[in-house]
């Protein structure tokens, strides 16, 4: 059974071209002006179906005069043969989505709160497969909305509006500093305490790569905000390496940490070396005991390890989560093999001066897992949590054999030694939405699952979607298969 799409825009749709909304332009769009275009050139809006071959969306600015739902609505249709993370972007009463259409074209929706009309710009980038390839974006204090994606190793893709925010403005920035700008994946922004922004990448390519922190200044432009990579792309010896990092996490007193492992190849059975520095700024870095870290951070600086887990070790970059005690100290659960070889939950914690680690399951079962791109995980760790009774609690899920799918269990662990007191079930927590947002919504005899991203602005609403495994970042090609499925907003609870 083909999954069935239902039409979300009228045909009222109108369409304004701009020759800077897609990018090719140095300078901000001018004032959009009535286009005379066809129905064929927007009908992938209106009559797009999951056999069909989505038509070809012209990279340009797009109008609707449809009004939107307050609490959840439609954006558009997106792809959903494959995984990639959009965004939301929620700023007063604006509101911007950057996502990919069914035609893999990389899009920006913008409306006005509540219940104002959708208005797109498709810009004139498309994605393939990848699932790297995701999008974020950032407002400055000025107004302007910075957004960047569809990159895996790729020149950098960036996007700027003026000082509007309107995204019949979108001009695609070339570069912002000049340098390291080849090869660019994972891009993220960071905004500090005293509102500066800070935009992050790699450069390279997996196993052999930096990390650099780029910052925007008064007068609107890119510089660096180091003068040197965080991150150093091989060792002492000479041996190519890249850092797979956690997104910057904050302790309660407000210092930064990290947390990352080692990666030699593009073959993820290549990470190794579990580590972690902190910092008060993102600038100046220490070890968890406060000695001062030489940048660029390699495998070799002294202090930084937590657990030396060798190439083959069982260890898989994002396979780790970062948490804090009532003491602000990190703990970090991650998972590895174990000495008879099976994949294992662990837990680290910083305790009276040293790296205290426990392993935290017994699972009696192996994952293996090998080759580059993106695979589907078969083990997840949720964030470690130290209890009102000083009890460590730990969400670990895994595949089961017996059941032949994923299950997760809540593990109990003493506060002091780390000792497993017992497994339960994963308790239940306030609902953040409607329940229907966690349940699969497509009609298609395809199993999807929900994929969710938080607002990246003043929070209060998700973005939800559905979306198929990943399959090594190309196309799928065995059914069944599903090519679409609905992209929302929907309104959070707290």
């Amino acid at each position: 059974m083909r999954n069935r799409l239902l039409p979300i825009l009228s045909a009222s749709l109108l369409i304004l071209l701009l020759p800077g909304c897609g990018g090719v332009g140095p300078e901000p769009a001018p004032t959009p002006a009535p286009g005379s275009k066809t129905e064929d050139d927007f009908s992938a809006f209106t009559s797009l179906t999951g056999g069909e071959t989505p038509l070809f969306r012209h990279p340009g600015y797009y109008e609707t005069t449809v009004p939107t739902g307050a609490d959840s609505c439609t954006v558009d249709w997106t792809v959903a043969r494959f995984p990639v993370n959009m965004s939301v972007y929620t700023s007063g009463h604006s509101q911007w989505v950057g996502y990919y259409n069914p035609n893999h074209q990389m899009a920006i929706a913008q409306r006005t709160l509540p219940t104002g009309p959708w208005r797109y710009c498709v810009l004139d980038e498309q994605v393939k497969w990848d699932s790297h390839n995701s999008i974020t974006m950032m407002r400055d204090a000025k107004g302007v909305m910075h957004i960047s994606g569809n990159m895996h190793a790729q020149p950098i893709v960036f996007f700027e509006t003026d000082e509007s925010g309107d995204i019949s403005t979108l001009r695609r920035v070339r570069s912002l500093t000049g340098a390291d700008e080849s090869q660019v994946t994972y891009p993220k922004f960071i905004r500090l305490k005293d509102g500066t922004i800070l935009f992050h990448y790699r450069t390279g390519q997996s196993g052999n790569g930096q990390e650099i922190y780029d910052v925007l200044g008064e007068d609107g432009r890119w510089s660096r905000y180091l003068d040197q990579p965080l991150t150093a792309g091989k060792d002492a010896s000479g041996t190519t390496m890249n850092a797979y990092m956690l997104d910057p996490l904050t302790d309660p007193a407000g210092n930064f940490h990290l947390v990352w492992v080692w990666r030699n190849t593009p073959d993820c059975a290549t990470n190794h070396d579990l580590s972690h520095a902190w910092s008060p700024d993102l600038k100046s870095w220490y070890t968890q005991d406060g000695k001062s870290v030489t940048l660029p951070i390699s495998v070799d600086n002294p202090g930084l390890i937590v657990d030396d887990a060798p190439v083959g070790g069982g260890m898989l970059n994002g396979g780790q989560k970062l948490g804090f005690d009532a003491q602000g100290n990190p703990m970090i659960s991650y998972y590895k093999y174990s000495e008879d070889g099976n994949s294992n939950f662990y837990l680290a914690r910083w305790r009276d001066g040293a790296w205290q680690k426990a392993r935290i399951s017994d699972t009696g079962w192996r994952w293996n897992f090998s080759g580059g791109g993106s695979i589907t995980t078969q083990m997840n760790v949720g964030a470690p949590v130290e209890e009102p009774d000083g009890q460590i609690t730990v969400v670990c899920s895994r595949y089961y054999p017996e059941l032949g799918a994923k299950a997760s269990r809540e593990v109990w662990l003493d506060g002091t030694t780390l000792v497993v007191l017992r497994e339960a079930a994963v308790r239940s927590t306030a609902a953040r939405w409607p329940s229907w947002v966690g349940k699969q919504q497509t009609e298609t005899e395809v199993k999807l699952n929900v994929n969710h991203t938080d607002d990246l602005g003043d929070g209060g609403f998700i973005l939800r979607w559905e979306a198929m495994d990943s399959n090594r970042d190309t196309m799928r090609t065995i059914g069944p298969l599903c090519d679409s499925s609905r992209l929302m907003v929907v309104k959070t609870f707290n």
